[in-house]
């Protein structure tokens, strides 16, 4: 059986930066203007991994705002970056949920 990083076409990177969290409709507009934090796990350019405590069920669309490091921040010029994308795995931890969102284009 081939290990998850094998099949990824994309390297991610481990980075851990807050992250906001936003439940979207499938309009992709937001259902509430709270935002729950939690932490970014890794990254990549198709997809990325975070801790919560709260579970997001697969197929549960998403909005999250990263904030960026001063590193990153100066690097890009920005100091967060806003994606998109669906839940694809949510993994049981002892203090929450591993949540895995593979991003979305909007058309």
């Amino acid at each position: 059986m081939l290990q998850m990083e094998d099949r990824r076409k994309l390297k991610r990177i481990r980075v851990d930066l807050p992250v906001h969290v936003q439940l979207l409709n499938e309009s992709n507009v937001a259902i509430s203007k709270n935002e729950k934090q939690g932490m970014l796990y890794d990254f990549s350019g198709g997809g990325c991994a975070f801790h919560h405590v709260d579970k997001f069920p697969v197929g549960d669309r998403l909005q999250l705002r990263i904030e960026l490091n001063d590193e990153l921040s100066q690097k890009y010029s920005m100091k967060e970056l806003t994606v998109r994308g669906t839940v694809v795995r949510s993994a049981r931890l002892d203090d929450g949920y591993m949540t895995s969102v593979q991003f979305t284009i909007d058309r």
